[in-house]
Order: C-alpha cells, then sequence, then structure tokens
C-alpha cells in the first residue's frame, strides 16, 4: 500500500503539458478542487461526476490562484487519467466512441464518461483530513513557485497557506481582516510542521502587527464555552475534542 508521501512524489511528476521550461496549471487545479469536495462532503463516494459542484469548485480554485486566466476543466479531467491518480469509469457500450475521440469537449465527456475516480489507495488516505492537509500544502507550493505557461499568478497567493473550506471560516476572517486593517498582516489557514510529530498543524488564522504575533482559533459554535485542556466544555455537559 502507498503511503501520502507516495503519492506527492507521483504528483510531483506529472506531464502537465511542459514546453521547455514551463507548464500547466490544470491537472494540480483539479487535485485541489477534489480535496474541496471532500472536506465538505465528508462522505463523499470516490465518484467526481462531470457536474455543477465539480465545476465549481474547479472554477474557485483556479480563481483563487489565476483569476485573469480562462481554465478549462475538461483538460484535466480527461488527461489525468493517463497517471495512475486518476481514472475514468465509461458508459456501457460507449467505449468505442470514447476511444475514438481525440480531443474532449465537455459534451464529449458527459456523453461518453459516467464519473472519475481517484486511485483507491489515493481515495482512501485523502478521506484522513491530515493526509489531504499535506496534499493541499504540497500542491500550493507547487502552484505558487512555478512558472506556467501563459498563466500569472495572483500576487496575493503567493504564500504557503491553503484555502479554508468553510464559508463561516471565510466570513469570520474577512470581518477580522476588515476591523484591522492597517494594524496588521495576516496569513489565514497556515500550515505548520511540527517536526516533533511529523505532521501539519492547522493555524485558522495568524496576526502579526508591530509587536505581537496572534494564532486564532475559529469555531462555528454556540452556547456557553469553556476551554480545557485538550477538550472544549458547551452548554456544561457538551465536549467536542479541540482539533
Amino acid at each position: 500500500m502507498k503511503t501520502i508521501e507516495e503519492f506527492i512524489s507521483v504528483i510531483k511528476e506529472l506531464r502537465t503539458n511542459k514546453r521547455g521550461e514551463k507548464s500547466s496549471p490544470h491537472k494540480l487545479l483539479l487535485l485541489l478542487a477534489v480535496c474541496n469536495m471532500l472536506e465538505k462532503e465528508e462522505n463523499m463516494e470516490n465518484k467526481f461526476l462531470f457536474d455543477d459542484f465539480l465545476l465549481s469548485e474547479f472554477k474557485v480554485i483556479s480563481k483563487k490562484y489565476f483569476s485573469d486566466s480562462e481554465i478549462y476543466i475538461e483538460y484535466p479531467y480527461y488527461h489525468l487519467a493517463s497517471s495512475i491518480l486518476w481514472d475514468h469509469q465509461l458508459k456501457v457500450g460507449l467505449e468505442n466512441r470514447y476511444k475514438s475521440y481525440k480531443r474532449f469537449t465537455p459534451k464529449r465527456i458527459k456523453e461518453t464518461i459516467g464519473y472519475s475516480c481517484l486511485n483507491v489507495e489515493l481515495y482512501r488516505l485523502l478521506k484522513d483530513k491530515k493526509n489531504r492537509n499535506r496534499l493541499i500544502l504540497v500542491l500550493d507550493k507547487i502552484l505558487t513557485s512555478t512558472n506556467f505557461q501563459g498563466y500569472t499568478i495572483n500576487k496575493k497567493d503567493k504564500s504557503s497557506f491553503a484555502f479554508s473550506a468553510f464559508r463561516y471560516e471565510r466570513l469570520a476572517i474577512d470581518s477580522i481582516k476588515n476591523a484591522l486593517l492597517g494594524y496588521a498582516e495576516f496569513l489565514p489557514n497556515f500550515y505548520l510542521f511540527d517536526p516533533s510529530t511529523h505532521q501539519y498543524l492547522e493555524c485558522d488564522l495568524i496576526a502579526i502587527s508591530v509587536d505581537r504575533i496572534a494564532v486564532i482559533e475559529l469555531k462555528h459554535w454556540a452556547g456557553d464555552i469553556e476551554i480545557r485542556p485538550n477538550q472544549w466544555k458547551i452548554n456544561n455537559f457538551n465536549y467536542r475534542v479541540d482539533a
């Protein structure tokens, strides 16, 4: 069985439509979109339809990194299957038509491909949040440090932190940033490597001012909250693990 680090090695060697020293970001953006979907849908099956959910997540991720570029999802949705990471489940009776197409448009994908799926071992690994966070960090680093053919990365996103998958976190972060505008700089969703455990720890928001650094934990909870070691107490009886 492969580890997440072995899959990361495969991802780093992906063929990304390379031309000289430049390449395209499409496959990496698709993998990020898939990570985002798994974050939002805890019980999501290993079936990635060419539907509004996937298209919406891909668009959000693409605009996060390359807001001035139009990036089409049909290219990585088809071509990522040339790696061990991704596979197509074809519609019954349309195998020959699938093989006959040299270029895949959204119409042809919907016509011949029932759904795509991750490598079974990779899917199992990415169901675990720590592995998912590790992959997100690696993909972010590749996207922000690579010279992509014809694509200009957003300057504001040239940093080693990942996106927030939760709407309440994005709203809270925006609210805090607006309230402290001019007083601090911010690093949202920053992943800090802990050498003692060899794991990445997520910081929801780090605020840096002239005289202090604040690590801010965001929770979407209501009621009377008491902070306790390792667990937090809510309404005097309901405990939640501090994670």
